[in-house]
């Protein structure tokens, strides 16, 4: 039997680095997200600065084509954290938090509908909404331009009242 083999604390660190594409760069973002299982962000930037960090040969705009060739997905998931991974481990990410964060969010989102006033039938307004959003995402090509804004759900009559009667919702606050 062969004795347990010491992993010094430089040992650890240098397939750390190796691991999660920090000690040589990638040469794909998809190669820089699953060096980390999925890239973390908690600011729209994040993404992108945690990719280009790993790989001085990455760009912007290659951040911005795996998103738009569907090669990279971004997943929110846990304390409303976004995470981008390559496509084919969505369906374990999404078995394992965001079928337990959908119900609460959607709670959430009907809760906000009614106190705001912006419908009377909240799940209404909601499967609406969720139908409108689909079918632009159906419409519209792989990379979603800001010429789609325009198709985009606008808010109803109620929800500007509701909007003029309460001033606009503090930034990062859940709708109470």
């Amino acid at each position: 039997m062969d004795p347990v083999r010491h992993v010094s604390d430089d040992e650890r660190r240098a397939r750390l680095g190796l691991r999660q594409g920090l000690a040589e760069a990638v040469s794909t973002v998809e190669d820089a997200a699953r060096s980390v299982v999925a890239l973390h962000a908690t600011e729209p930037a994040s993404v992108a600065l945690s990719a280009l960090a790993r790989s001085p040969l990455l760009t912007r705009s290659d951040v911005d084509e795996a998103f738009a060739g569907r090669r990279l997905v971004k997943q929110l998931s846990m304390r409303r954290t976004l995470f981008a991974m390559p496509v084919d481990l969505l369906p374990a990410v999404r078995a394992s938090i965001c079928t337990r964060i959908a119900p609460r969010a959607r709670a959430e989102l009907r809760k906000g509908v009614a106190l705001a006033g912006v419908a009377t039938d909240p799940e209404a307004w909601i499967d609406r909404a969720v139908a409108q959003i689909v079918s632009v995402l159906n419409e519209a090509s792989p990379c979603l331009r800001r010429s789609s804004d325009s198709a985009r759900p606008r808010p109803s009559e109620a929800t500007a009242r509701a909007r003029a009667r309460s001033g606009p919702p503090p930034s990062n606050s859940p709708p109470r």
